[in-house]
């Protein structure tokens, strides 16, 4: 008689995760893992502690038609057009 497959519970909600390869000094590495063993965290789980600890958040504009113009001047499309037809 086959068993019934029991549905699995996935009670902690693991966030979504991508690999990262980099290239550090080794006295940075070594500094890593002596942290990393003395908290007793995955030194992936160190790093985005450290990203989210001294890094500032940047928004990125999520409208595909606005450009980057001269002097670091935002121009979209709908500007350009709006000027050409007056």
């Amino acid at each position: 008689m086959a068993r019934s497959k029991r549905p699995i519970v996935d009670d902690a909600i693991t966030p979504a995760t991508q690999r990262l390869n980099v290239q550090i000094e080794s006295t940075a590495y070594e500094r890593l893992v002596i942290h990393c063993l003395k908290s007793k965290k995955a030194p992936g789980e160190m790093v985005t502690e450290l990203i989210n600890a001294n890094l500032r958040q940047w928004r990125l504009q999520a409208n595909d038609t606005v450009r980057v113009g001269g002097k670091h001047r935002l121009d979209s499309d709908a500007q350009a057009n709006d000027t050409a037809a007056a």
